[in-house]
């Protein structure tokens, strides 16, 4: 197990300062991709940058539950798959 380390990401304009184990380069991708959905957000809503967060938190909620959802399904029918092939 690695050590957990400060990394600092910046979000939003903002730095945000994290004790994590996570490798820097998906730090990095964690980094884009909030940056990436805060804009997305902010575009949509037609809104500052600053003023979107709770938006785009539901919105990264909701297809966090759906995926999961979505995960749980598949792996029900891959259960059943693998009883039929026995």
């Amino acid at each position: 197990m690695q050590e957990k380390r400060r990394v600092m990401l910046r979000i939003a304009g903002k730095e945000i300062v994290l004790m994590t184990e996570d490798d820097q380069a998906y730090l990095r991708r964690l980094e884009e991709f909030t940056n990436r959905r805060l804009n997305e957000t902010a575009l949509a809503a037609r809104q500052p940058v600053s003023a979107v967060g709770t938006l785009c938190t539901l919105a990264m909620a909701d297809e966090l539950l759906k995926a999961q959802d979505e995960n749980r399904r598949l792996r029900i029918q891959l259960d059943e798959i693998r009883k039929r092939a026995e």
